[in-house]
């Protein structure tokens, strides 16, 4: 499977600065001083289960990557629509996607994944390429995640790496992030809450030190935020006395 993009033209590599995007969490954006456009970006889910929140996480974070009108490529491979079933567009609709903006592909072999992504990446008219990988096939090596990130740096196109039932290991991903799913907040009269994330940071090529962190989806701004304190609960000054912490603590 080959994609290609030939009225599109590519920009000149020296124009292209690493212009950033956010998270839309003030604390975390800050921390991080943004993520990179036009880079290589990993998530990794360690086991099976992993597979809706990994795959769910970087779905969003290439949303956010996304600039003016350009789609969003999601190479999906078939084993994970086996395990977790087709995208419903009205599901997408209500996490603020637009479902006219978001290509499918799929792929039943890693090697056509990346082969496909790659060819993908190149493509200057797509804003963003997602692909999922299985397990550690032999093929998605550094070398393979090099190309991606170089192709990524010529065209401006941010790319995610999507693996599943994996460990970390070497790449050229400028961020790693390892995701597992969070406890909602539910809404009152226990409705669902926001879909939510335990995310830790396992590598930033600037040098940010790693984190972990639990964020939720807000699906009304598109962004991602920290979820609320349960009830009973009263954040305190970071500067508030001890003594003084203990006399709230007793008082709520």
């Amino acid at each position: 499977m080959a994609l290609c993009c030939p009225s599109s033209p590519r920009p000149d590599p020296g124009s292209l600065l690493p212009a950033c995007f956010g998270l839309g969490c003030d604390g975390i954006d800050q921390r991080l001083g943004g993520l990179p456009r036009g880079r290589l970006h990993e998530t990794i889910g360690r086991q099976a289960e992993d597979v809706a929140a990994a795959s769910a996480f970087s779905l969003l974070l290439a949303w956010r990557a996304l600039e003016r009108s350009k789609p969003l490529l999601w190479i999906r491979h078939d084993k994970g629509e086996r395990r977790s079933g087709r995208l419903d567009p009205h599901g997408l609709a209500a996490l603020g996607i637009d479902p006219a903006r978001l290509l499918i592909a799929h792929a039943g072999e890693e090697k056509v994944a990346l082969q496909a992504g790659l060819d993908a990446v190149r493509c200057a008219g797509l804003g963003a390429v997602l692909i999922e990988i299985w397990g550690k096939p032999p093929v998605l090596d550094l070398t393979a995640t090099r190309k991606l990130g170089l192709a990524a740096e010529h065209s401006g196109v941010t790319v995610f790496l999507t693996r599943i039932e994996a460990q970390a290991q070497p790449s050229a991903a400028h961020t790693r992030w390892e995701v597992t799913a969070a406890p909602s907040a539910p809404f009152p009269a226990d409705a669902p809450g926001f879909p939510a994330f335990a995310l830790t940071l396992l590598r930033d090529r600037r040098g940010v030190p790693g984190f972990s962190v639990n964020l939720e989806w807000d699906c009304d701004t598109g962004s991602f935020r920290e979820p609320p304190l349960p009830r009973g609960l009263v954040p305190l000054p970071a500067r508030r006395p001890a003594a003084a912490g203990r006399t709230l603590a007793r008082a709520a």
